[in-house]
């Protein structure tokens, strides 16, 4: 790559852009994809918290129908006398139609029971569901030790366990509840139900689920007892009931009594995951987790697609990009290429920049400055022609064409300086506005005041300039008009809005006489604003504070006209004046004294204009007592 390739402006511009859009594409997607992130984050904590809650809920009502059914078995009259019987030594066939009972009347209620004891007050197994259990001795069991202590119509839900009960090696719990005599209440002995631990993993995983999710979701519910050992089947592992240790962070908590909420933490298989806990009054802690890596899986995804989008960006941007800068850069090339045959002699050249942007306003100055040398080049050869033929010119002849070319270059210098000063002026006025709003920081009083002079002082030179560009309008023959209907009530009503704070500035009184109606004129808006504008200045300016404006419309329907007046009963013109009132700087020596900012350019404007759109200016005046400056347009044109 050429080094003037690279420092080139196309070069430059191109790659400047091209950094800023691909910076402005990574950051904008990064931070999609952050966001996907903490979406998806969020709805699977929220999911997991669900959850837990959930089956929190299926859980704890098992246990309690567990607890109220063999309250309810406790209260059967004939396992209560029966058992009666069997404890005072009263056998005679008594335990066999117990057991029958237990079989055939209490087994068939619940099929989650499989086995159903009932046990003296020694803990011994006086009936059963099945014979083999009879004579067992139940007093060293932990749950037995605790059914001690419960009064009638109270249960006792023991921890999961294996005690090959029933010839059955499964996990499971008991659920007791004691027995005792319907007259004096005495204790008989206790009936227990056991349960097979299978059935707490049916619950906290059996169909149909709570959440329907993706099937790449593996969501582990499961239970850890108050020792920390696995007490219901999880995921793959199906033979760690009682010999799988889970002591993560939320079994820890649940020793205190604390629950944890969707947090991060290490599961059962030692990953990360995403869990919540809760506490059962038991002991047990039952946990709903979902590991990182299952959870967040579809990422690669989303990341897949925001890279797809930002190369797509890049390439569409790209292409932008280049039309854009060849658009920039194609004019400043014929502009550069124009300049060089300039400097080589040849006057003739045209710029044509093609584009009515800032490089189009370069190429028009560019092509006037062009010809203002060509001009010169002219005037240079009409000077050497003028030597050679000047006896045949009188002087008088001579000094009159002088004349008409410093006339007309001078009305070329200020369109050109008036349109240069504009840029530079607008940008003052903008920055002290900017300064003032407290965009620098705070101001003293004192620099407010400074920088309100700055600003006073530009608003009068972009005035200033106003009026010397629509003066150059008016004079250079270059005006062209647009007509548009304009509704002119309310297009002077906007006017008068405008100027509504210098009004309230000087505490005048403005009135507006409006007619009950006013056809639609045509009229050069740009033209019509600027009269009206400057009349209405005027009349602001050099009436006393606490004067009177009055603003009235009226329509000739007969000639086809409409007048507008603005009358003040301000300072007046002097007899001695009103014929050069129309001329260019005429300023009477009261005005100068009252307003020394004045330019004189304001009422010379508003005729030129007026005339320019067919229609007619005059004004009556009386000094000290005020002015009615009057301008007539026609409804058609």
């Amino acid at each position: 790559m050429s080094k003037k390739f690279t420092s080139s402006l196309w070069f430059k511009l191109f790659f400047s852009f091209l950094a800023v859009f691909a910076v402005s594409v990574s950051i904008s997607n990064y931070l999609s994809y952050r966001t996907a992130k903490e979406n998806l984050t969020e709805r699977i904590k929220s999911d997991v918290r669900q959850i837990a809650e959930a089956k929190e809920g299926l859980l704890l009502d098992f246990i309690s129908q567990s607890g109220k059914r063999v309250v309810d078995f406790s209260s059967d009259g004939f396992i209560r006398d029966s058992a009666a019987k069997i404890v005072a030594g009263e056998n005679g066939g008594v335990a066999g139609d117990l057991n029958r009972h237990l079989n055939k009347n209490k087994m068939s209620l619940d099929p989650t029971i499989f086995g159903i004891n009932v046990t003296d007050l020694n803990g011994r197994i006086i009936a059963s569901t099945m014979e083999s259990e009879l004579g067992r001795d139940e007093s060293k069991d932990d749950y037995f030790v605790e059914a001690k202590q419960l009064a009638y119509g109270q249960s006792y839900v023991s921890d999961v366990m294996f005690s090959h009960h029933f010839n059955k090696d499964v996990s499971h719990f008991a659920v007791l509840a004691p027995l005792t005599e319907k007259e004096t209440g005495e204790k008989l002995g206790f009936i227990i139900n056991y349960i097979d631990g299978d059935e707490l993993t049916i619950i906290l995983n059996g169909s149909p689920r709570l959440f329907e999710r993706d099937e790449k979701t593996d969501t582990d519910i499961y239970l850890v007892n108050k020792d920390g050992l696995l007490i219901s089947k999880v995921g793959t592992l199906k033979n760690g009931v009682l010999k799988q240790i889970v002591d993560s962070e939320p079994v820890m908590k649940c020793k205190s009594g604390e629950e944890m909420s969707d947090v991060y933490y290490a599961g059962w298989r030692g990953m990360s995951v995403i869990g919540a806990s809760k506490c059962l009054a038991n002991g047990w802690t039952l946990l709903a987790e979902i590991d990182n890596d299952t959870a967040f899986a579809g990422l690669s995804n989303i990341g897949i697609q925001v890279l797809f989008s930002s190369l797509l960006l890049l390439v569409v941007g790209m292409s932008f990009i280049f039309f854009l800068i060849r658009g920039i850069v194609k004019p400043v090339n014929l502009l550069s290429e124009v300049t060089k045959r300039i400097a080589a002699g040849d006057l003739s050249q045209k710029v044509k920049a093609g584009t009515k942007d800032e490089i189009g306003e370069l190429a028009d100055s560019f092509q006037t400055m062009t010809q203002k040398l060509l001009e010169k080049e002219m005037l240079l050869r009409v000077h050497r022609y003028r030597d050679r033929v000047s006896h045949e010119l009188t002087s008088e002849v001579i000094s009159q064409l002088e004349l008409v070319g410093i006339e007309k270059t001078k009305g070329e210098f200020i369109s050109i300086a008036s349109h240069q000063l504009r840029t530079p002026l607008t940008s003052m006025k903008w920055l002290s506005d900017l300064i003032l709003g407290g965009y620098a920081g705070s101001l003293t009083e004192e620099q407010k005041e400074l920088i309100m002079g700055i600003r006073e002082s530009n608003e009068r030179l972009i005035a200033l300039v106003r009026d010397l560009l629509s003066t150059s309008r008016l004079e250079g023959g270059r005006l062209e008009l647009n007509l548009k209907e304009t509704e002119l009530l309310s297009f002077l009503q906007q006017i008068i809005d405008e100027l509504a704070p210098q009004i309230q500035k000087r505490r005048h009184e403005l009135i507006f006489e409006k007619p009950a109606a006013l056809p639609r004129i045509r009229v050069d808006q740009e033209l019509t604003k600027h009269t009206f504008l400057n009349l209405l200045t005027n009349a602001i300016r050099y009436t006393k504070p606490g004067g009177k404006i009055v603003v009235s419309v009226n329509e000739d329907a007969a000639k086809g006209r409409v007048t507008v007046a603005i009358k003040d009963n301000g300072i007046g013109i002097p007899e001695s004046f009103q014929k050069k009132i129309f001329e260019r700087f005429a300023r009477t020596q009261e005005a100068i004294l009252m307003e020394p900012d004045g330019t004189g350019l304001g009422v010379y404007i508003a005729k030129k204009a007026v005339e320019a759109q067919g229609g007619a200016i005059w004004f009556e005046s009386k000094p000290g007592v005020g002015t009615t400056f009057y301008f007539s347009l026609p409804i058609k044109l």
